[in-house]
């Protein structure tokens, strides 16, 4: 399904794919590069690594101060092209639809600290401040819902007490989000 607000964000100066062709069953749209911004800030020295973050970061700052939201905003969703930058894919589906717009932009910061948290588990504090200094910039009623959000999860930093044998990747990344 196609939706004018894939054209929405183009207009708003967020880096967005273009459909090219479509039926009820596939979609063609164009290429904004290959590299994920979970594989960037994964494969990079560690100053690197939080500048990376930051640019996602920024990415989803540039679309909130819009007035939009990108509704599956996982690091593997934002996607690197050294000419022109990040961009977003996946806009699967529309939060809009069942919440308001603080709540949708709540939403995106979710997914993206649960899928960078692991990838600075051994820097959590860096990371904490980082994401102290981004939110400060945010809407106060995203902030908000962020925080409380947040609060809420803390008590999944228990999984660090399961026994090493269940201590899987879904675990770690979810227990490194408890500890943000």
């Amino acid at each position: 399904r196609i939706s004018r607000r894939d054209c929405v964000q183009a207009d708003a100066g967020l880096r967005v794919p273009h459909v090219q062709d479509h039926t009820d069953h596939w979609l063609l749209i164009s290429d904004l590069g290959h590299t994920t911004l979970e594989s960037l800030i994964r494969h990079s020295d560690p100053r690197e690594q939080l500048e990376h973050w930051q640019r996602g970061a920024d990415y989803i700052r540039q679309a909130h101060r819009a007035g939009q939201y990108l509704s599956q905003a996982f690091a593997r969703n934002l996607v690197w092209s050294p000419e022109h930058g990040l961009g977003a894919i996946d806009f699967e589906d529309d939060p809009i639809s069942a919440m308001p717009l603080s709540q949708a932009q709540v939403r995106d910061w979710l997914p993206y600290f649960f899928s960078t948290a692991i990838l600075f588990k051994h820097r959590l504090p860096e990371l904490c401040a980082a994401i102290h200094q981004v939110l400060a910039q945010e809407d106060a009623a995203v902030r908000h819902g962020v925080c409380t959000a947040l609060r809420r999860t803390a008590w999944l930093r228990a999984l660090r007490w399961l026994p090493q044998g269940m201590q899987r990747r879904d675990v770690l990344t979810t227990q490194c989000l408890g500890e943000l």
